[in-house]
């Protein structure tokens, strides 16, 4: 298949994992991808890796925490192939320590890469984009643990929660100039626990709906502020808000559903407690996201 012919892609942190893998994955699809890496034996390994699969790419190596690198990272790329369209931000530094266990230097940086290193190669492959005038797609790679935090993992957990909101703003930011930011959530969990499985089904549902109401929120901020396209911040959020109030609801109910088919049957008691937990939680959230849409259509209305 070759349904990215012609794109060139930025991957950061293209070890033999996550990132060399979509990398890999990228170029079979017919993109050029730029295999960038601190280490440059993996940028250049993840790069011959392509080529010997009948693919293009470049090994770069390049420390995404420093701005002068980036910058001649995306020169580079620009220079060699044209521009770019795709960038994966998936560099990142995992490492487990607890709050009380941290140094400061390992906080630090965890955050230059996590967070940092994201925020620098959006920065300068969105303005590259917007000076081309092309419509590009940028992917931040988060996590579970950036949801609900991880125990002896607090710095990862953290900068992971921060990229969840920064690829929200960012996206809000990029909507007039055609650029597409959205969030890749990878997310694994023990095969022998039904309750892992539900709780990280349950949270990936239930963030896929805040991304989708939250593009649709966006989308209408950015119509025409005119007399026949009359919409206001205060209107496109209650929208918004009301998109998540029934997709909220469907997949509470869909999993509460389930959660009473598992107690009555008897297959997994704990799951089906967790799964009625989640949907009741759901559900109290729906009714504040309701009251919360009608305030903000009073308000609109009242502007």
């Amino acid at each position: 298949m070759t349904s990215l012919a012609g794109k060139v892609a930025v991957v950061t942190g293209t070890s033999p994992n996550i990132g060399g893998g979509i990398a890999e994955g990228l170029a079979d699809e017919g993109a050029v991808v730029a295999c960038v890496d601190l280490a440059s034996e993996n940028a250049l390994q993840c790069a011959e890796a392509i080529r010997r699969r009948g693919g293009q790419a470049l090994g770069i190596a390049c420390d995404i925490t420093d701005e002068g690198q980036v910058q001649a990272m995306v020169a580079r790329v620009r220079d060699a192939h044209g521009g770019v369209d795709i960038l994966v931000n998936n560099a990142g530094i995992l490492g487990g320590l607890g709050v009380l266990e941290m140094p400061v230097e390992r906080w630090n940086r965890q955050f230059a890469v996590n967070l940092t290193g994201t925020f620098l190669c959006t920065k300068h492959v969105a303005r590259l984009m917007v000076e081309q005038r092309r419509r590009g797609s940028i992917v931040v790679v988060v996590s579970t643990a950036g949801h609900q935090g991880q125990a002896g993992n607090i710095a990862y957990s953290t900068s992971k929660g921060g990229l969840l909101n920064f690829t929200r703003a960012a996206a809000m930011a990029s909507m007039s100039v055609a650029l597409l930011l959205a969030l890749l959530k990878g997310w694994a969990v023990w095969r022998t626990s039904s309750t892992a499985m539900l709780g990280s089904l349950a949270d990936t549902t239930l963030d896929l709906i805040a991304s989708v109401a939250t593009l649709i929120g966006v989308w209408i901020a950015a119509q025409p502020a005119d007399e026949e396209h009359r919409f206001g911040h205060g209107k496109a959020e209650a929208l918004a808000a009301i998109v998540q109030v029934t997709l909220i609801s469907l997949s509470a109910f869909g999993i509460g559903i389930q959660a009473v088919q598992n107690l009555l049957s008897g297959s997994d008691t704990y799951a089906a407690r967790d799964g009625i937990a989640v949907s009741l939680i759901a559900i109290v959230a729906t009714l504040g996201l309701l009251v919360s849409a009608v305030g903000l259509l009073v308000h609109s209305r009242k502007a």
